[in-house]
C-alpha cells in the first residue's frame, strides 16, 4: 500500500508540474500574459500594463456551443456599460492592439467575424443587428479592413489568409454595391459614420475607410495570385480617390466636406476632424495638403498646441464640450483616440513624420492611465466609459507601431524597426523590451535619440528567417547609417526614409547620424564596422526567472516520469 501511495503521489506531482507549465503559456487571461517592458518619458510601466488589462476586462467568452450573437470565439467588446456584445468597429479596433500579446486570439476574432457575416457580405453594426428595416440593414465604419490586414501579415496560417480574403472581398463588394451613390462615392447611414444619422449621407471618413478596404483586398488578392481581383480593386480604390477629390473638396473653405445623399453640400455639415482622414493613403490632392495642414495645426481650431485633437473645429457652430455619458454630441468636440490615430496614420503616409511624431506622443500622454471613451478638451479628463477598449488599444498601437515603429511582416519575411520620434525625446533613451512576436520569440529595442544621431539597438529571438530592416523616417533632417550602406527612399509627399537591411542578424546596433556628424560616431563602431552578431547565444528578452519558469516544470516532469518508469519496472521484477 505504501508503495502504491508513493506512485499515486508521484503521478499527482507530474500532473501538477504539467499544469503549472500550461498555466504559464495558456490562454487565460487572454491579453495580459506577455506585456512588454517600457521605458518612455511620461509613461509608467504600470499604466502601460493597465492598457492591456482594459482589453482583458472587455473580453467576452464565446464558442461554437456558446455563441454570442453568432460570434463563436472570444472577443473584445467596447467595455463598461456596453456589455457583452461584439461591435464591428469596437471589436476591430480593440483586436488591433490585442494582437501584440495574443496573436491567436486576434486570428480567432477574424474567424468570429466570418461566422456573423451575412449572405450578402454585410457585417452588422453589432450583435443584435436590430436597427433599420429588414430590407435596409446597416454596418458601421469599416475599420475591420485595416485590422484584418495587420493580423494577416503576422500569421503563418495560409488557410486563415484565404478565408479572411474571401470575407473581406464579400464585405467590400457590399459597400461598393449597396452603398454606392450616383457620383460613385460611398453612402453611410447610422454608425457607418460617426456620430451617424438616420438618413443617408456621403461622409469623408466612410469613403476613406472603403478606399483602405480596396487597398487591403487588392494586396491580399495579389499575394494569393488572384491577379484580376487585385487589379479590379486597385482601380476601384483609385476611382474612389478621384471622386473624393472631385466632389468633396470645398474650394471656398479649402477643406474636404461631407455631402447629402444627392451629392449636394449639407447645410448642417460640421467641420469634423475626420475631414483630415484624406491624408491617409495620400488620398488628398497634393495641391490641397498645405491648406489642410495649416488648419490641422491651428490651435484655435483643433487645439493642436494644447490637447489635440478636438473632434470638431472649435469655431464651428455645433462644437460642444459635454461631460458624462456618451450622447453622440461628443463627436463634435471631445477628444477621441480613434480620430487622432487616423490622423497620425495619414501624416505618416504623406511623410510629415514631425507632425505624426508629435501627435502620436501627445495622444499617448493624454490617454496614459486615462483609457476613457473620450476626453474633455479643457482639462483632458476622461468621460463616458472610463475603461474603454479601443482607447487602450489605440494607445498600445501608437507606442509599439508608431513611436517604436515595430512591424512584423510574414508576407515579405521582414521585421522592421522604424521609430517615429518627437523632438521632445531628443537627449533621451527609450526602450521596449520583451515584445512578443507571432512566432513565439521576443524582440527588445533600445533607442538613443542624440542631438545629431539616432542609435537603434535590437535583439530578437523570433523572426529568425526574416530580414531585419532598421530605419529612420524623417522630415527635414538627413541621415546616413554610420559604417553601413544607407538606402534612401522618398516617403509620401514630403518625407524621406533612411534604412539599413541588417539581413537575418538576430541582434545589432545601427547608428543613423547627420552627415556632418558621421565621423564622430564612426569611432563608436567595433573593428571592421560590424556591430552585429548573426547568432544570438541566448534568447533575448528572457530573464533568469523567465527561463526557470519555462524550463523547470518540464525538467521536473521528465524526472518524475523517469522515476515512475523505473519504479514500475522494479515492482514487476519483485513480483516475478
Amino acid at each position: 500500500m505504501k508503495k502504491t501511495a508513493l506512485v499515486v503521489i508521484a503521478a499527482l506531482l507530474v500532473f501538477a508540474s504539467m499544469s503549472v507549465n500550461i498555466a504559464a503559456s495558456g490562454t487565460k487571461p487572454y491579453l495580459t500574459n506577455n506585456i512588454p517592458e517600457i521605458s518612455l518619458p511620461g509613461v509608467a510601466q504600470e499604466s502601460f500594463a493597465d492598457a492591456f488589462s482594459v482589453l482583458e476586462e472587455a473580453v467576452t467568452e464565446a464558442s461554437d456551443s456558446n455563441q454570442v450573437y453568432g460570434f463563436n470565439y472570444p472577443f473584445c467588446g467596447p467595455g463598461g456599460a456596453y456589455g457583452a456584445c461584439w461591435w464591428q468597429l469596437d471589436t476591430s479596433l480593440a483586436t488591433a492592439g490585442a494582437k501584440w500579446t495574443n496573436q491567436k486570439f486576434a486570428e480567432n476574432v477574424l474567424r468570429g467575424f466570418m461566422n456573423v457575416q451575412r449572405e450578402n457580405g454585410r457585417i452588422p453594426l453589432h450583435g443584435p443587428d436590430t436597427l433599420l428595416s429588414a430590407d435596409l440593414k446597416c454596418s458601421s465604419l469599416p475599420k475591420l479592413f485595416r485590422t484584418a490586414y495587420e493580423i494577416l501579415e503576422r500569421t503563418d496560417d495560409p488557410q486563415l489568409i484565404r478565408d479572411t480574403y474571401s470575407m473581406l472581398k464579400k464585405y467590400l463588394d457590399w459597400w461598393l454595391t449597396e452603398r454606392r451613390s450616383d457620383n460613385g462615392l460611398i453612402l453611410g447611414i447610422v454608425e457607418e459614420w460617426l456620430p451617424g444619422s438616420s438618413e443617408f449621407t456621403i461622409q469623408v471618413e466612410t469613403n476613406v475607410e472603403v478606399v483602405e478596404g480596396c487597398c487591403v483586398v487588392s494586396k491580399l488578392a495579389d499575394y494569393l495570385g488572384h491577379n484580376e481581383d487585385s487589379e479590379k480593386y486597385r482601380k476601384e480604390g483609385e476611382s474612389l480617390k478621384e471622386a473624393i477629390n472631385k466632389y468633396m473638396w470645398d474650394e471656398k473653405n479649402e477643406r474636404y466636406i461631407s455631402l447629402t445623399q444627392k451629392g449636394r453640400k449639407s447645410l448642417q455639415n460640421v467641420w469634423s476632424v475626420a475631414s483630415f482622414d484624406v491624408l491617409r493613403l495620400e488620398i488628398a490632392d497634393p495641391q490641397h495638403i498645405d491648406a489642410l495642414l495649416k488648419d490641422l495645426t491651428d490651435d484655435s481650431l483643433f487645439q493642436w498646441d494644447t490637447r489635440p485633437l478636438t473632434s470638431a473645429a472649435k469655431t464651428d457652430k455645433q462644437y460642444n464640450e459635454t461631460k458624462g455619458n456618451y450622447a453622440a454630441c461628443q463627436w463634435y468636440g471631445s477628444i477621441w483616440s480613434m480620430r487622432n490615430y487616423t490622423v497620425v496614420d495619414g501624416l505618416e503616409d504623406i511623410g510629415r513624420y514631425d507632425l505624426a511624431a508629435y501627435l502620436a506622443l501627445r495622444t499617448v500622454e493624454l490617454f496614459d492611465g486615462n483609457y476613457a471613451e473620450f476626453l474633455d478638451p479643457p482639462d483632458g479628463s476622461g468621460q463616458g466609459v472610463l475603461r474603454y477598449s479601443w482607447s487602450a488599444s489605440d494607445y498600445i498601437q501608437l507606442i509599439i507601431e508608431h513611436i517604436f515603429g515595430i512591424n512584423y511582416d510574414n508576407f515579405s519575411k521582414t521585421l522592421t524597426i522604424a521609430p517615429v520620434l518627437d523632438e521632445s525625446l531628443r537627449g533621451q533613451t527609450i526602450s521596449l523590451k520583451n515584445v512578443l512576436l507571432p512566432d513565439g520569440g521576443k524582440l527588445s529595442v533600445t533607442i538613443r535619440y542624440e542631438t545629431d544621431a539616432i542609435i537603434i539597438s535590437y535583439e530578437a529571438s523570433g523572426a529568425k528567417d526574416f530580414e531585419k530592416v532598421i530605419a529612420v523616417p524623417s522630415y527635414g533632417a538627413e541621415y546616413v547609417a554610420v559604417g553601413r550602406e544607407t538606402v534612401t527612399e522618398a516617403a509620401g509627399t514630403y518625407g524621406t526614409r533612411y534604412s539599413v537591411n541588417n539581413q537575418k542578424r538576430a541582434k545589432g546596433e545601427i547608428i543613423f547620424a547627420e552627415p556632418s556628424a558621421a565621423d564622430k560616431y564612426e569611432a563608436l563602431l567595433p573593428d571592421g564596422a560590424d556591430d552585429t552578431d548573426n547568432n544570438a547565444a541566448d534568447e533575448p528578452g528572457l530573464s533568469g526567472v523567465d527561463i526557470a519558469v519555462r524550463v523547470f516544470p518540464c525538467v521536473f516532469s521528465a524526472g518524475l516520469l523517469i522515476f515512475l518508469v523505473v519504479f514500475i519496472i522494479k515492482e514487476r521484477k519483485n513480483k516475478k
